[in-house]
């Protein structure tokens, strides 16, 4: 239910198969952190697994911040599975580097993934009046179940330790969302997992069935309004809440592109609309810096091999570095 937020919050995003990793790691954390049932496997595995949810979306690296305090705080973990928590984090991008080394890839693997932890601030496709209407009764509702639960005396201190867990665990994924996110529905499942979770603690708190079943329902309702409401405006939502900035818009160009393999170079990706991507220079964050970086000689020498593998069509050059390029490379100029 709580994936039903947007319409476009169940696409198969980088976040959503990421947190299909970062939920066997929470799996693995409350194992460890159960009386009796701590051994060497659970640390490795929340290691390998959140590095594993890395490799689809970089920034749940941040997550292992939380998890090794979860273990510091609520467990008696000995230092020696820490380091095998570090271990099976760090194997993960080992063999990630030695796959792009047995290829010849390494600074690629640099540039455009590593260092993207540091030179891709967030976008905001959605305006944050939006995504506040959006996620309004959600938010209404993790907050009052936040207050339920933490008041309600009856669970247990393992259910106690579990809920401080999640709660530290909305710090980070407001985290990564605020630095990192695509300002978009895809981006708001990070938060599914801790509105789900405090979401179920709070209707266990509810006695009376009819009052659990009543609150539920209408939290079904508004959630389905939202996501079908949105995108087709049948509700009228589409007049306060504005969605346009998340679909490509048509441009002047769109008869001259469609159905071609294009180069764009720069910010503004509604080119792409009715062509196809040509070059790995899609992202003009992590493709400038390479782009117009021309006095170095490795620079060129990838320019040159990323268009003669990918010849695009048609370039259309917003930021006019192609001038720059050609006159360093004149056997590609040749070609236009």
């Amino acid at each position: 239910l709580m994936g039903l937020l947007t319409f476009n919050e169940i696409t198969l995003s980088p976040q959503l198969m990421g947190l299909t990793f970062i939920l066997i790691v929470t799996d693995s954390l409350f194992t460890h952190m159960a009386s009796g049932r701590r051994t060497d496997e659970n640390p490795i595995n929340i290691g390998i697994f959140t590095g594993m949810a890395a490799l689809f979306y970089l920034p749940y690296v941040y997550l292992l911040v939380i998890w090794v305090l979860a273990l510091l705080l609520y467990s008696s973990t000995i230092g020696r599975r820490y380091l095998l928590l570090m271990y099976g984090f760090v194997f993960v991008f080992f063999v990630l580097w030695m796959l792009y080394a047995w290829k010849g890839h390494t600074r690629e693997l640099n540039v455009s993934y590593f260092q993207s932890l540091f030179r891709r601030p967030g976008t905001q496709y959605l305006e944050f009046k939006s995504i506040l209407i959006i996620a309004s009764i959600p938010l209404l509702v993790l907050l009052d179940s936040i207050l339920r639960v933490f008041r309600y005396p009856s669970f247990t201190n393992f259910q106690v330790r579990l809920q401080t867990v999640f709660f530290l665990t909305i710090f980070g994924s407001l985290f990564i969302w605020g630095l990192y996110g695509a300002r978009n529905g895809q981006s708001l499942v990070i938060f599914v997992p801790v509105l789900s979770f405090f979401l179920a603690h709070s209707l266990l708190v509810i006695r009376i069935n009819w009052r659990r079943e009543l609150a539920f329902f209408i939290l079904a309702a508004f959630i389905l309004f939202m996501y079908f409401g949105i995108p087709a405006d049948f509700t009228g939502i589409g007049k306060i809440v504005t969605i346009e900035n998340v679909f490509p818009r048509p441009t002047a160009l769109d008869q001259t592109v469609r159905q071609k393999r294009i180069l764009a170079l720069g910010s503004n990706i509604d080119y792409y609309r009715e062509a196809q991507v040509a070059t790995p220079y899609f992202d003009w964050r992590l493709s400038s810096k390479q782009l117009t970086r021309l006095e170095y000689y490795d620079n060129l020498t990838e320019i040159y091999r990323n268009f003669m593998r990918d010849m695009p069509q048609i370039i259309i050059d917003d930021n006019n570095v192609m001038p720059g390029i050609f006159e360093k490379i004149p056997d590609l100029a040749s070609q236009y």
